[in-house]
């Protein structure tokens, strides 16, 4: 099974993406037609998945920021409870 041509592929992805039934077959003359993207519906929609790929990277890097802000705060707790002062306090 070979998907010739854009419009093949995103028509694949599309009935992926709703959860409809594949066709059995996914030659050309089953699929149904696609009507091609003008000039400006490309622009639209790469400049669209830009900006879907610039919020995934900012939500991803908030996540990263979180992630190093709770490995100091871990890092400083294990460095107080390995001082000499702290361990010979019976502090613990």
């Amino acid at each position: 099974m070979y998907l010739q041509g854009a419009e093949q592929v995103t028509h694949f992805c599309r009935l992926l993406h709703q959860h409809q039934p594949l066709p059995d077959s996914m030659g050309d003359d089953q699929l149904p037609p696609v009507k091609p993207l003008s000039d400006s519906q490309k622009l639209r929609k790469v400049i669209l998945e830009l900006l879907d790929t610039e919020r995934c990277y900012v939500k991803v890097s908030n996540h990263y920021k979180c992630i190093l802000r709770i490995i100091n705060i871990l890092c400083r707790y294990i460095r107080a409870i390995l001082k000499p002062e702290f361990r010979q306090g019976n502090n613990y």
